[in-house]
């Protein structure tokens, strides 16, 4: 027993000693533990020095071909009006359809930027003429020959393709002023 006195007692005096420790750091606080977490005021900085000097970097203007735009709105019609045809074809949405003459029309439009008087006014006809078309088609009722509609919509699609393909209006695209 005499052993448990000298064990117990010791083991208090080390429990006492950390406590004692303990008991004096929590006295003296963490100051540099609290520092570390509080917010520092910001100095006041010179707005001056703040603002930054752009100098705009002015690019050339990129020259396009005439030519090879004509080229891009004929392929992009393309694509629009064989997608018109196939539609028709097979009957399917009519606002699909409708939305497929406009975006068709657009293009000619666009090719019509590139070309000379004379061959715009061949292109304005054919325009005019899907114009009437797009108006049947957008009617509450369809025309009643849907077939006849059809192959008048393929037919202008064809001359549209025979007259105006890049090789055929060569000679009457604007050129690019230099």
């Amino acid at each position: 027993m005499n052993n448990f006195r000298k064990t117990s007692g010791f083991s208090a005096g080390i429990v006492l000693i950390i406590f004692v420790v303990v008991f004096s750091f929590a006295l003296s606080g963490c100051t540099t533990l609290r520092r570390k977490f509080v917010r520092k005021r910001q100095e006041k900085k010179d707005a001056s020095r703040d603002v930054p000097i752009f100098e705009p970097i002015e690019y050339a203007q990129k020259a396009y071909d005439p030519q090879e735009l004509y080229r891009k709105h004929f392929s992009i019609w393309g694509s629009w009006s064989k997608e018109l045809v196939t539609s028709l074809e097979r009957g399917l949405n009519k606002s699909r359809q409708s939305y497929l003459m406009t975006k068709s029309m657009d293009q000619l439009v666009e090719m019509g930027r590139f070309l000379t008087d004379e061959k715009k006014e061949a292109l304005s006809k054919h325009i005019k003429a899907l114009t009437g078309f797009k108006e049947m088609l957008d009617a509450p009722v369809l025309p009643q020959d849907f077939s006849t509609f059809r192959n008048r919509v393929k037919s202008v699609d064809r001359r549209i393709r025979n007259e105006f393909s890049l090789r055929d209006v060569q000679t009457y695209i604007i050129r690019q002023e230099e």
